[in-house]
């Protein structure tokens, strides 16, 4: 079924515009010096149409970052396999983390800029889609401790430790560097499990 023949589905189209056009203007301007008006030029919607679908620019805010985080939640889960030994699984979640932080780089860089413009509502939303994704990491090492027959003094330092070199990434990774990114994701994993294993 086209678009034309279907309404709902122009509708979907013109909400996915403003969120990806918003996205853009937050990264590149930040939430402070991007405007609703602003927002409906690049969307090519009115103003009004814009708050057809937004309450304001806050609640615009909050779902980018709502939605990059779900989709931080899903990548782990997806990552995570009964199949599988808890170390390959989180080889496979830092790996997968590192692509969704490169898919995700200016709603990633926006989270960190601008979370406190949302509400304690909102903010307590994402805190804890945050928490859920440290608890699915973290259960992935205490399986990982059983199955090395190790003890870790502590999981919150492995777990943080992941979430950051995954999160930082963004940072500095050159897609045409002389390096392919498998080839640096599993340089970074070898690393982490030096450290956790030998602790």
């Amino acid at each position: 079924m086209s678009k034309k023949e279907d309404g709902k589905e122009i509708v979907v189209d013109r909400k996915e515009k403003i969120i990806e056009e918003a996205t853009i203007l937050f990264y590149k301007n930040g939430y402070d010096n991007s405007s609703i008006r602003e927002l409906s030029k690049a969307a090519g919607l009115s103003v009004a149409g814009v708050y057809y679908f937004f309450v304001d620019k806050e609640d615009i805010l909050f779902y980018i970052l709502k939605q990059s985080i779900i989709d931080m939640v899903e990548t782990i889960k997806n990552a995570v396999s009964a199949d599988d030994d808890p170390k390959t699984n989180l080889e496979r979640i830092i790996k997968d983390l590192l692509r969704h932080v490169i898919k995700h780089k200016m709603e990633i860089t926006i989270l960190n800029r601008e979370d406190t413009r949302l509400n304690e509502e909102q903010r307590e939303t994402i805190y804890q889609k945050r928490r859920e994704a440290f608890a699915l990491v973290k259960n992935q090492l205490i399986a990982l401790e059983k199955h090395e027959n190790m003890k870790l003094k502590s999981y919150t330092p492995a777990t943080f430790l992941i979430f950051s070199m995954t999160t930082w990434f963004v940072r500095w990774y050159d897609p045409k560097g002389s390096r392919t990114f498998d080839e640096i994701a599993d340089e970074m994993s070898s690393i982490f499990f030096v450290g956790v294993l030998n602790s």
